[in-house]
């Protein structure tokens, strides 16, 4: 496990430091946790001072999250397996949109109602899973209308 530092100065300028690789010989949360606050410990770092937190490796998550995941994936290749599907959700959330606008539920402006596409999830990368899951939000309406659809 590699623990870098991200930090803040002063002058608003962000600066990474590299503290070290620790050789885990088991990846549960609570081994990795342990050895987090070991080495806080052992630099005189305090969590309280922790604004966020990032993780690298899908993998180490236990089975409900890898479960949720492995799901999120199956409905996004569904749903991004051909430009005709792309296609149905992309026309079926410019309908949502023009509604909304109309009964003036979605403010409208200069790039608000942008269209929206969902985003495949990477291997291991937590930014692209919440992307994922933000993209799916976003279209939620419109994916359990096209799954039915799908189902029919």
């Amino acid at each position: 496990m590699a623990i870098v530092l991200r930090c803040v100065d002063r002058l608003g300028i962000v600066k990474e430091r590299f503290i070290r690789v620790v050789h885990m010989l088991d990846t549960s949360s609570l081994t990795l946790k342990a050895a987090i606050d070991t080495i806080f410990s052992n630099n005189n770092l305090s969590m309280a001072q922790v604004w966020g937190q990032c993780y690298d490796g899908l993998s180490n998550m236990s089975g409900a999250f890898n479960e949720f995941f492995g799901q999120l994936a199956m409905v996004v290749t569904v749903l991004c397996g051909s430009c005709n599907k792309k296609d149905m959700i992309r026309e079926m959330q410019k309908e949502r949109v023009a509604a909304e606008i109309g009964i003036v539920e979605t403010e409208k402006g200069r790039g608000l109602n942008q269209e929206i596409s969902l985003v495949r999830a990477g291997y291991t990368r937590w930014g692209s899973n919440v992307r994922t899951i933000a993209s799916l939000l976003n279209l939620f309406g419109e994916v359990v209308v096209f799954l039915k659809y799908v189902k029919d």
